[in-house]
């Protein structure tokens, strides 16, 4: 998911995770236009901070004022859409798992692939023989026997062409570890 995900009335929306801690961050129109009194008034966004099911901070009880950096770059991309800024810090998983990123992380890791119910990314390939050619079962079961044996993904080496006349495509998922949005629904604070 993008890091800053445009979705009906949210502006920013984000959900990171280190180990069971969870931070949360959210900004609806609302919330940038400002409303209520005090701190409310001025452009702010949401925090949360949970450990495992424990709710450390919840969102209805701590606004942040944007910078005046934010609040430019917030109200230029409102007045043109088209604008697309990327988040000084990192990438989230829309922008980070393009083709190229997608290779490197199948041939040095980076991350923890779905396996056995874990993991923070999950990848499906799909192997289509060319038109008019054949696969062989044992061409796909010799690449299963030799990732197991290397410790080379089956990605990697499908990518590798160890299949004669087959075109691969990656599919990728978020894994069972994966960070789920924790979404803010409205006022008070709830979480969906």
């Amino acid at each position: 998911m993008n890091f800053w995900d445009f979705q009906a009335d949210k502006l920013r929306e984000v959900t990171i995770r280190y180990k069971d801690f969870e931070w949360s961050f959210s900004c609806v129109i609302n919330d940038f236009n400002g409303h209520g009194s005090g701190s409310h008034q001025s452009p702010h966004y949401h925090f949360q901070m949970r450990q495992g099911p424990r709710s450390i901070i919840r969102y209805n009880d701590f606004h942040v004022l944007f910078s005046d950096d934010d609040v430019r770059e917030i109200s230029a991309e409102i007045a043109n859409p088209n604008i697309k800024l990327d988040w000084s810090y990192g990438e989230g998983m829309k922008d980070m798992l393009r083709p190229e990123i997608i290779e490197r992380l199948l041939d040095g890791g980076g991350l923890t692939p779905a396996t056995e119910g874990a993991g923070d990314i999950e990848f499906d390939h799909m192997v289509v023989a060319d038109d008019g050619t054949t696969m062989k079962g044992e061409d796909i079961y010799a690449v299963i026997q030799e990732s197991n044996k290397t410790g080379v993904s089956i990605g990697t080496l499908l990518r590798k062409g160890r299949i004669p006349n087959a075109k691969v495509t990656t599919i990728f998922s978020r894994g069972p570890d994966g960070v789920e949005q924790k979404s803010r629904s409205g006022r008070g604070g709830k979480v969906d």
